[in-house]
């Protein structure tokens, strides 16, 4: 037995992980991935009212100096201002494998990008930019009102396929 072999984590049971998910109240169509421990990561305020986190098959952004709101797999969460531009379809194994935020109060900018490429965002040039990278988004829910007040990303960090 090799040093690092002694102190490695023991690979987890699918079921293990499926009551881990439900623990962190992911939506059930959550998909759990190899060893994952779900992480989530939270932009925007507190405004708004809750949303619930779904797993994206299609996102479709209306924005304008902020995000007005996001449309998720074909649900609005937020208002009805803002230029509404393409959206993005996730084809068969394609997940969501960067995100960039500017955020304050509100969402101001939100950019996403795929795992074959895609990208996808829009939004004003106002609040702290945060960007998480490696990733594969499990879900993504939030808070919304007039715009889209925050946002929720549940993910596995340092995902590699």
């Amino acid at each position: 037995m090799t040093p690092s072999s002694r102190f490695a984590a023991p690979p987890q049971p699918r079921h293990v992980l499926a009551a881990l998910v439900l623990a962190l109240g992911l939506p059930a169509q959550a998909e759990v991935i190899g060893n994952c421990t779900p992480r989530q990561a939270i932009f925007g305020g507190g405004g708004g009212s809750q949303f619930t986190a779904v797993a994206p098959s299609s996102i479709q952004l209306q924005h304008g100096k902020y995000v007005d709101a996001i449309i998720l797999n074909g649900r609005q969460h937020g208002g009805t201002g803002g230029m509404r531009p393409m959206g993005m379809r996730l084809g068969p194994g394609e997940y969501i494998n960067r995100v960039q935020v500017r955020s304050g109060k509100l969402v101001d900018r939100v950019f996403f990008t795929t795992s074959t490429g895609k990208t996808l965002g829009g939004g004003g040039m106002g609040g702290q930019v945060r960007e998480l990278g490696n990733i594969r988004v499990l879900t993504i829910g939030g808070r919304a009102g007039k715009y889209l007040d925050q946002l929720e990303i549940t993910y596995c960090a340092n995902y590699l396929q």
